[in-house]
This record gives structure tokens, sequence and C-alpha cells, in this order.
């Protein structure tokens, strides 16, 4: 029975998929990618549907001749690559293609999907159980995106002639863009970066931070003070946080409350010392 739902559901998709790329105009490809998109995201993650008997004629409709339906078509894909992690291998490649697209409105569509895809997939390996290797990286690179999308304020607005000078990196902020860009959307990469510092700032919070390691929680209060150093707008709400960790609450797993004590008193000293006019 389930079989025969599953084998239903695709002849549906592939069938919606068709009339798209037979249709002759862009209002009714538009009206069908509507409809399939809203048949994508209502599969739900145990589902028996296999999206890889699809997925390549879904693809080729990034090739459409009308614009608007490759940028529908490209923020369809982003969607379902965020709730199915098992195609990326497959859309990943695609989205980059896209982010050449002639039309700057499609290639900006890919941009962001693939930013969501990218950071979606990063914030996941962060916060999930598992190794501290993988998780130690992947918060610090959280942490970098962060500083990344918002503007540093002792940083100019001149985007560098090249990303890597005398071996090192030059130092990449969206102030480099800050007075416009075609693709890049300064209010939508500080919207992100606002998202993942509260990520961030919730696994200091209980009950979260009693699951944690010690080396967790001493790399996010490191993390979180430097983003505060680096971006003063962001130090209302991360000394609060800081300030009500108690070490005490903490001590699980293994977890070793001098070494989160230790990181707190110096992290605290130097926001108070920095940012304190």
């Amino acid at each position: 029975m389930v079989g025969l739902m599953a084998a239903g559901f695709e002849e549906r998709i592939q069938s919606l998929i068709d009339s798209i790329t037979f249709a002759a105009d862009t209002p009714s490809k538009l009206e069908n990618l509507h409809q399939l998109k809203q048949e994508l995201l209502g599969v739900e993650d145990d589902t028996t549907v296999s999206f890889s008997d699809f997925l390549r004629s879904l693809l080729k409709l990034l090739s459409d001749c009308f614009s608007p339906v490759r940028k529908c078509v490209t923020e369809v894909i982003g969607e379902i690559g965020l709730r199915h992690l098992e195609i990326l291998p497959e859309i990943t490649p695609a989205l980059l293609t896209v982010v050449d697209d002639d039309t700057p409105a499609v290639a900006r569509q890919a941009i962001t999907s693939g930013t969501n895809i990218f950071c979606c997939t990063m914030e996941k390996i962060a916060l999930q159980s598992g190794s501290d290797g993988k998780r130690l990286l992947a918060l610090k690179f959280v942490a970098a995106i962060i500083l990344i999308y918002t503007p540093d304020p002792n940083g100019g607005t001149e985007l560098p002639s090249h990303l890597i000078s005398d071996g090192k990196e030059a130092g990449f902020t969206i102030s480099c863009v800050r007075r416009g860009h075609p693709l890049l959307k300064i209010g939508d990469l500080s919207i992100e970066a606002s998202q993942s510092l509260r990520l961030l700032l919730d696994q200091l919070r209980l009950p979260i931070v009693k699951s944690l390691s010690t080396s967790m929680v001493v790399v996010l209060i490191n993390c979180l003070s430097a983003i505060a150093v680096k971006r003063p707008s962001f130090y209302g709400r991360i000394l609060p946080v800081l300030l009500g960790l108690d070490p005490s609450n903490s001590v699980i797993k293994g977890l070793h409350a001098y070494g989160v004590q230790n990181a707190l008193k110096e992290c605290i000293s130097l926001l108070l010392e920095v940012c304190t006019p």
C-alpha cells in the first residue's frame, strides 16, 4: 500500500514537471511550479519516496528560457535541499552553475539558497551529538560566518582586489559591499547572522549546556566573546548569557568547572575592558 502511494506521488511530480517543461507561457509554468513546490515540501522525512527518480528532470528546469521560472525552480530546489540533505550531492553543483546566470535575480536566489543550505548543514553538525572534533570546527565556522555577514565598524568599505595578501586572508566582511552589490543583500545576510548567533547563545543556556563537554563550552565562550569584541552591536546579547553561565550547573559528562570558569573569567574581563566606554 505504501509503495503504491509513493508511486502515485512520483507520477504526480513527474506530470507537474512535464507540464512546466512544455507550457508555452510564464504564468502557466509558475502556477505548476507553485503546485510542485507544495507537493515536494509536503513530503515527510520518513517517506519512502525517492527524490532521485525525478530530481534530474527537476534540475533541467534550471535552464528554462524564462528567468522567473529559473528563479522559482532555484528557490524550490533550495527548500527541498534544506529538508532532505541526502540530495545535496546532486543539487549543490546545480546551484553553483546557476550563480553564473545572466539574470541577477536568479543568481541572487542561487546564492541565497546555497548559503541557507550550507549554514544549515554546518549548524546541524555543530549542534548534534557525536565527535567533538567535527562539532568544534563547525562552531568556529558558524562564528566566522557571523563576522563575515555583519559590518565591521573598524573596516573599510572598499572591496579587496584580492582575497589573499602575503599569505594571509584579507579579512573580507559585508562592509566591503556596503555601497551596494547586484547579488548580495546586506539585510538578508545580517538576518542570517543574527539567527546563527541565537543558535550559539542557546547552547550556553540550560538545559542544553549540561550536555556539552568542557571543550565545547570553552570554544563557545571564546567564539562569542570574539564576536562581541569585533561586533559591538551584539555585545548586549552576548554578555548577559556569559554572565549568567554558572559552571557549577554544567558539571556533567566529565565537564570540569575550573576550565569553564577560567575561560569565562578571561573573556568577561576582556569584554568589560574593550567594550566599556
